[in-house]
Parts: structure tokens; C-alpha cells; sequence
């Protein structure tokens, strides 16, 4: 009458077990791999799209230019509207996606991330408008 002197046992079928874990560790594998991959793709496309936005703002660029603000100025006007817009943008969704689903730093990194994309986009494409001529920049059906 020792309560460790009776002892139970229960035989589980360990193929199953061990098949069960073994695809659930491989689907687990496939969903990091894919969501790293939709992250890369949104900040790129964070890239690409701060890189359209400003090439579509061509004619003010020229405009500015033509009445001639130097090119540092130009540069600077236009990059501090992307930053004006973009922070507080990604604060804000951050802060809502933190009240939802609580703290993850990989959010903020992400975050980060794109805030960073982003501006880079902006930048390369206020460089590559900037360099061009004034008269180019216009449209000829003007």
C-alpha cells in the first residue's frame, strides 16, 4: 500500500505522434518562410511606391527649380514632406497593431523597416529628379 509502489502505463503510438509533430514542425518551417518573404515584398513595395509618388510630383520640382531654388533646398522641401507624411503614418499603425495584438519588437522592426524603405525611395528619386535638367522636367504639352 505505497503510493509509488502502483505504477500505470500508457503505451501511445509514437509513429503517429511523431508523424503529427514532424509535419507540423515542416508547415511551421513553410509559414516563416512565406511570411518572410510577404515582409520583404511589402517593404519593397514601400520602396517602389515612394519612388512613383515622387516622380509623378515632376512638374513642382520644375517649377521650383525654374524659379531657382537651389537644388539642396529642392531636395530637402520635398524629402521633409515625405517624412512629414510617412512617421506619423507608421506610428500610428504600429501603435493600433500594439493595441491589438500587443508589444512585438518584430513589428516595430518592420515598421522600421518600411519607414526606412520608404524614405530611401524617396530620396533616390528626389536625386534622380533633381539632376535632370529644369527644361526636361517639364512636359512638352505645356
Amino acid at each position: 500500500n505505497h503510493v509509488g509502489a502502483v505504477r500505470c502505463f500508457i503505451v501511445v503510438d509514437d509513429r503517429v505522434l511523431l508523424g503529427t509533430t514532424s509535419s507540423l514542425q515542416q508547415r511551421i518551417r513553410y509559414t516563416d518562410t512565406l511570411f518572410t518573404g510577404v515582409f520583404i515584398l511589402t517593404e519593397l513595395i514601400g520602396f517602389v511606391t515612394a519612388y512613383i509618388l515622387i516622380l509623378m510630383r515632376r512638374d513642382e520640382l520644375a517649377v521650383m527649380r525654374s524659379l531657382g531654388t537651389p537644388q539642396r533646398r529642392a531636395f530637402n522641401s520635398l524629402f521633409s514632406e515625405q517624412v512629414i507624411l510617412e512617421l506619423p503614418a507608421v506610428l500610428i499603425t504600429t501603435g493600433i497593431l500594439t493595441r491589438i495584438t500587443g508589444f512585438h519588437t518584430v513589428s516595430f522592426l518592420l515598421a522600421a523597416g518600411f519607414a526606412v524603405c520608404w524614405l530611401t525611395g524617396s530620396a533616390i528619386s528626389i536625386n534622380r529628379l533633381n539632376r535632370s535638367k529644369t527644361i526636361l522636367m517639364t512636359r512638352k504639352d505645356e
